[in-house]
């Protein structure tokens, strides 16, 4: 498809699709563009929705969008507020 790229065309197909679909469709935004911060901001706040309100899994997803995107600034504030003083901590050493 041509739509691959775009990552507003993947945020509007997850908005669009029934609630159940929406973690799949953001898995293959990812898959095909890991490097979209919004896709994975995305994918992480559904994620969080989804498993009622599980910071744990939460953080997994942005720990993992950090080994795509080491330099944003913005994944690394969400990941660091969702964690302990020691894991703030941990995350801030290898932020920096």
């Amino acid at each position: 498809c041509l739509f691959y790229d775009n990552e507003e065309i993947w945020i509007e197909a997850s908005r669009l699709c029934p609630a159940d679909k929406t973690r799949s469709i953001l898995a293959q935004a990812i898959k095909q563009m890991p490097k979209s911060k919004k896709v994975w901001l995305l994918a992480a706040q559904t994620e969080y929705n989804y498993s009622n309100k599980d910071t744990r899994r939460k953080s997994e997803i942005l720990l993992k969008a950090l080994e795509h995107l080491p330099t944003e600034i913005e994944i690394w504030k969400e990941a660091i507020s969702l964690e302990d003083k020691v894991g703030a901590k941990e995350l801030l050493k290898r932020a920096v």
